[in-house]
């Protein structure tokens, strides 16, 4: 399994952030390749578009993926396998997560151990949409379990926090709905927009 960032986003008047590749991932049991089969995920960041960040509104600071007229940070993927959730923390090292998280788990749904918070309920939802616009998270925010049979790009979008700042570490993990989830984590970066 290979799971890797490259990401921009803007926040205020920050330049494009950089998530910057130095990436920590683990594999599925079962795992190993790079097939699409249910026994791996493959995750890559893409290099987007920095006039497109903090210019689109589509998921609110809370539980619902609609908008809420405040501009959100967007990450652009590709994905591979079979998921059935993201979950996107501000990090204290590679393996602590803060309090501060944006995921697809709803409602009284328990998160995976590691993450402050314990249910759904108790966090931010993240919008995934797909290359067409078309947003994939259900109507309460979850996340549909899906196949992508080949490398298919997506757009995580997250509300706009003061936490989304140059130097804080961003973790994404990807939930399976067999099997250990994949994780990675790379250094927000960023500097004065030109």
């Amino acid at each position: 399994m290979r799971i890797s960032f490259v990401s921009t986003a803007m926040v205020g008047s920050m330049a494009a952030a950089m998530l910057v590749a130095g990436c920590r991932s683990s594999a599925a049991p079962g795992g190993g390749g790079s097939s699409g089969g249910e026994g791996t995920v493959e995750v890559t960041f893409q290099t987007a578009d920095a006039d497109q960040f903090g210019r689109e509104d589509r998921v609110s600071a809370g539980h619902a993926p609609t908008p809420d007229g405040h501009p959100d940070a967007a990450l652009t993927i590709q994905v591979r396998g079979r998921v059935n959730g993201f979950v996107l923390t501000i990090c204290e090292d590679t393996s602590t997560n803060t309090g501060t998280q944006w995921d697809t788990v709803v409602g009284q749904n328990p998160l995976p151990e590691g993450f402050q918070h314990r249910l759904g309920a108790d966090t931010w939802v993240l919008g995934v949409v797909d290359a067409r616009g078309r947003l994939l998270n259900n109507a309460d925010g979850s996340f549909p379990d899906m196949t992508f049979e080949r490398m298919t790009t997506l757009r995580l979008f997250a509300s706009l926090r003061d936490t989304l700042l140059p130097g804080r570490l961003l973790c994404l993990t990807v939930l399976r709905p067999e099997g250990v989830p994949a994780r990675a984590s790379a250094e927000l970066r960023g500097g004065p927009r030109e």
